[in-house]
């Protein structure tokens, strides 16, 4: 089976052109205010970035299909884990609110 297949016959294209992930983390104040330094986590490759001051972190991966999940962690938060679902070339922007 090939290294990047899931179990229950989801697999994810691994070549092609990338795919560009937005997530901008926010508090669940009204307004929401960014979380700065969460660390934000691709599950399937697991590579990692720290939010920036405006509480976004940008990915461009490979990675793309269906139920493909990212880990959020930040302190005095809930870990939070999310799936998107997207193809090649995908422009995804996507806001998180952790409690």
């Amino acid at each position: 089976m090939r290294q990047n297949a899931r179990q229950w016959g989801v697999q994810y294209v691994t070549i092609g052109e990338k795919a560009t992930v937005t997530l901008t983390i926010t508090d669940s104040q009204t307004p929401a205010q960014p979380v700065v330094a969460a660390t934000v986590k691709q599950s399937n490759t697991g590579t990692e970035h720290l939010t920036n001051s405006e509480g976004k972190v940008v990915f461009e991966t490979l990675v793309f299909g269906a139920d493909v999940k990212f880990e959020i962690s930040a302190e005095a938060f809930m870990d939070k884990v999310i799936s998107l679902n997207y193809m090649e070339r995908a422009t995804v922007n996507q806001t998180v609110q952790l409690t």
